[in-house]
């Protein structure tokens, strides 16, 4: 009797343990077949495979990692990501390669979730991951120290965009236009008389026109037949007169301007753009001048400064000339699209990931010089930026309203399309300017009164004591916290400064009256000192203010601390500054 007792109790531990074995053996298949399709970028086809792993081991490190990955690039999926990766980062290891062996995370992990938890404006979470993932990374990897130099300063510029919010009324355009889809890319007329967005409706892309009847827009018409569009197209320019649209078709293998015009009440068949504007490589979004004769576009192929640049040709003789990049005063090391003219031709918007960046893509405008080049790209502010992705702002009465798709609190559906207007256009549906009358600090501080209420309607303006940019004002004693301030083009108000400008604090003098240095940043939090691993010697000050501000060499000539910054800035330190030691009293 104990002899089959025996015999019985090792087949069952020789059944349990090949079933153990099988079932390990089906988890690593299915990771290793993930690890095919996400080296390929198929994030959808890997997560399926990732979450069927998951359910035979949901604790294992890497593989929350991977499936944390692929629903931070399925950007309709994106914040389901943060449970996985919080998970996953419970155990870190610097490894290369496939590591499901190990049960660890790379710590890749720390900078995709602090970009999560930035772009969900969960600022003081989000620095804490990006110093942490500072720590991982070699000295000599100056690119990846660059890119984690310039999200952290991202954040310092989010939260003065946040603290001092532009002036501008936001209207969503209600269920007459919204629907419970997502709805964006939205285009219009210079007259706003003509609207032409894209609808996602669960699987395909639907393009919609509507008109304005007695200063009130119609109910949508589907106008994909007309355009002869599969699902895969979307809208991206509209000219000036409501008669020139341009789209474009993306595939997972290409992506194309297409072009139609207005004849006989109805849309042509849409077209490739002709000339040499599309390539073999990816086109994503284009502006058409008010007079048909310039494009503007986005491309990632080769030759350019970034991942997509904008370039831009012309129509002469009959036949568009060869594409030019705009050049590098709009175009960085990252990515610019969406590209939209101002009736006038004078104002270019755009999104971009490498100007003075809130998050993700925000939207920027330069306005054309009369030599043909651009000024320094201008960030539109909070809130038409958040520390989210924002793209696509179309302008019309030459920038001073503009459309844009977002989702927010307030939304109909998944994204809605809203309408933004500065305070210095008038329109009977919003405020009422008196120009000869009116007050410009006013007007930036929100005190104008606007005489209506509507529920689609929002007034943001900034509660805090603004300062114009005048010799004046500019060296005004406060005790109040401040933000030194400028108009821009679109009379809007430009943050000049990275941080709040404090009042100075007592400060004992420690050095010479000339000694020169470079102030690295200004943070609330103090900061190991193996985060500046570029630089020797770090001196660091915290003033009354608890603002804990960071240095790095001293010098005795101009030239000398100028040179010096030059080489702090290629770090990533993009609002770092010359300041002498006399000025640090404690």
């Amino acid at each position: 009797m104990h002899f089959f007792k025996t015999l019985i109790f090792n087949i069952v531990f020789i059944l349990i343990s090949i079933l153990a074995n099988s079932q390990e053996s089906v988890f690593k298949n299915l990771v290793y077949y993930g690890e095919y399709y996400i080296s390929n970028k198929e994030y959808e086809k890997a997560l399926n495979l990732y979450l069927e792993a998951y359910k035979e081991n949901s604790e294992n490190n890497f593989l929350n990692y991977r499936i944390g990955e692929c629903l931070y690039y399925i950007k309709e999926k994106r914040f389901e990501a943060i449970n996985f990766l919080e998970k996953a980062k419970t155990n870190i290891k610097k490894f290369k390669g496939n590591n499901v062996d190990y049960n660890a995370a790379p710590y890749e992990v720390l900078f995709l979730l602090g970009d999560l938890y930035q772009r969900n404006n969960q600022l003081d979470k989000a620095l804490e991951l990006y110093l942490d993932y500072k720590e991982y990374v070699s000295i000599k990897d100056k690119e990846e120290i660059e890119k984690i130099n310039f999200k952290i300063q991202s954040i310092a510029i989010a939260r003065n965009y946040i603290e001092n919010p532009v002036s501008v009324y936001i209207e969503n355009l209600g269920t007459t236009i919204n629907s419970r889809f997502s709805d964006y890319n939205p285009v219009v007329s210079s007259d706003e008389s003509v609207l032409i967005f894209t609808s996602y409706w669960e699987t395909t892309d639907l393009i919609f026109m509507s008109k304005k009847i007695n200063g009130m827009w119609g109910q949508p018409i589907n106008i994909s037949n007309q355009l002869k569009t599969d699902g895969t197209f979307y809208t991206t320019s509209l000219s000036a007169d409501g008669k020139i649209l341009l789209l474009v078709k993306q595939t997972d293998y290409e992506s194309d301007i297409y072009v139609s015009y207005f004849k006989d009440s109805i849309w042509t068949p849409a077209v490739k753009f002709p000339g040499k504007i599309n390539s073999s490589y990816y086109e994503t979004s284009a502006c058409i001048s008010s007079y048909g004769n310039i494009i503007i576009f986005s491309s990632n192929r080769p030759g350019g400064y970034g991942g997509f640049d904008l370039y831009y040709s012309e129509f002469k003789n009959g036949n568009w000339l060869t594409p030019k990049n705009i050049g590098s005063e709009i175009n960085t090391k990252y990515n610019e699209e969406a590209p939209q003219l101002t009736e006038d031709g004078k104002i270019l918007f755009f999104c971009s990931e490498g100007h003075r960046n809130m998050g993700g893509y925000d939207i920027f405008f330069s306005t054309k010089q009369e030599d043909g080049s651009w000024t320094t790209p201008k960030n539109l502010g909070y809130p038409i930026n958040t520390t989210d992705d924002d793209l696509f702002f179309v302008p019309v009465k030459n920038g001073l309203v503009g459309y844009l798709s977002k989702k927010d609190n307030e939304s109909y559906g998944k994204h809605d399309i809203y309408r933004y207007s500065f305070l210095k256009y008038e329109d009977k549906n919003f405020i009422k300017v008196d120009e000869k009358n009116k007050n410009t600090e006013d007007i930036f501080s929100g005190n104008l009164k606007t005489g209506f209420e509507s529920e689609n309607i929002r007034v943001s303006s900034s509660q805090k004591e603004m300062i114009l940019n005048d010799e004046k004002n500019r060296n005004r004693d406060s005790s109040k916290d401040r933000i030194l301030l400028e108009k821009n083009e679109l009379n809007t108000t430009e943050v000049l400064s990275i941080e709040k400008i404090y009042p100075e604090p007592n400060f004992e003098y420690i050095e010479a009256k000339d000694t020169l240095t470079i102030q690295l940043m200004a943070v609330k939090k103090e900061l190991k000192q193996t985060y500046f691993k570029e630089f020797d010697n770090i001196r660091v000050i915290k003033g009354k203010d608890n603002i804990y501000r960071y240095f790095v060499g001293e010098f005795t000539k101009y030239s000398e601390a100028n040179e010096f910054l030059k080489k702090v800035r290629k770090f990533g330190y993009t609002d770092a500054f010359i300041r002498t030691y006399r000025s640090l009293r404690n």
